[in-house]
């Protein structure tokens, strides 16, 4: 599996920096995506913190039938778990991830990377945004010349979940693209950080 770096530049608002609190948010973002993909396979939950997050009326078994990509994304979100040293309190009710209804309310949604890498002043052509991994889904917003683009996500197929902040405005948007080429070739970004 292609492993990338976690975009980090110049103010981009996704640094990870080496704080408990940025520790403990990435750990409670891989926690609720890992365990979102079992949810949706029917998986009872038998822990506080599953129960108080995923919502069991709906569940079938404790021994849910997952598809090789789901199997393959849970054991890479496991091992930047491990990597993180993450230790998730099971035996609390509240988890402190403030996308988790966005996640939850998706068809399809992003997986974080521990590592990423970033594009400071995008020198490449507009390109849209969309909320899913599909040239069909809405249009949430575009990257403009001149924006910083972190990439920190898993690739689904083409397809790159990036997060922009427009330099000046204060602006963040996330979203799905395939438009950005090959971004990391000479000439695309001002800087790369990474």
């Amino acid at each position: 599996m292609k492993r990338l770096l976690w975009h980090c530049g110049a103010g981009l608002a996704l640094a990870l920096t080496a704080s408990t609190a940025a520790a403990e948010d990435i750990c409670h973002e891989f926690w609720f995506t890992r365990n979102l993909i079992f949810d949706r396979a029917g998986y009872c939950f038998g822990s506080p913190l599953g129960k108080a997050v995923f919502d069991n009326g709906d569940c079938t078994t404790k021994a849910p039938q997952l598809s090789a990509e789901d199997k393959e994304k849970i054991a890479f979100i496991k091992d930047a778990e491990q990597e993180a040293q993450c230790d998730v309190d099971t035996t609390a009710t509240r988890l402190d991830f403030s996308k988790a209804g966005l996640y939850a309310s998706l068809p399809q949604f992003p997986i974080r990377h521990l590592y990423g890498d970033g594009c400071i002043g995008w020198r490449g052509a507009r390109t849209p945004l969309h909320l899913q991994p599909d040239d069909g889904a809405q249009i949430v917003g575009h990257v403009e010349p001149g924006d910083f683009i972190g990439f920190g996500y898993y690739p689904e197929g083409d397809w790159l979940h990036v997060a922009i902040q427009r330099p000046g405005s204060g602006e963040t948007l996330e979203g799905w693209t395939s438009g950005l080429g090959d971004y990391l070739a000479p000439g695309m970004c001002d800087e790369l950080a990474g």
